[in-house]
């Protein structure tokens, strides 16, 4: 009996680690929840989310995440107010690279308004995160 408390804790515990997890494991999963971070006024963890090249000096990474920092706090959710706020966003694809390292992902933005916006947003995977990618 004992045994079987202790696996029957473990399952559960195992299924609520991959449940609260699973969506950000993928690209698209990633995406939806930096987003739902930016709906939400929580700009660090967006830019938290954003990939910025390993090349760059620690200097310049900083320089760079404190003014797209800045962006995000004076522009926030300003579009997505001028459009009734953000509903929701759905992944319509997601492009894994053969090596798992990068991807595209298609996406459309629901408005309160009833607006709807497409586009695509390149992904890469660093240390097991996907991140956004917003080199052109």
């Amino acid at each position: 009996m004992k045994k079987l408390v202790i696996l029957s804790l473990s399952v559960l515990a195992f299924t609520l680690s991959f449940t609260s997890c699973s969506s950000d494991n993928t690209p698209g999963g990633a995406l939806k929840s930096y987003v739902s971070a930016l709906n939400d006024g929580d700009y660090e963890e967006f830019v938290d989310g954003v990939y910025f090249n390993e090349r760059m000096s620690e200097h310049r990474k900083e320089k760079q995440r404190a003014q797209l920092l800045s962006l995000a706090r004076d522009k926030g959710t300003s579009e997505f107010d001028q459009k009734g706020g953000l509903v929701r966003l759905e992944i319509l694809s997601e492009e894994i690279s053969e090596d798992g390292e990068s991807a595209i992902v298609e996406y459309k933005k629901i408005f309160g308004n009833g607006e709807e916006e497409s586009g695509k947003q390149k992904m890469v995977k660093r240390d097991d995160k996907w991140l956004m990618d917003m080199r052109k």
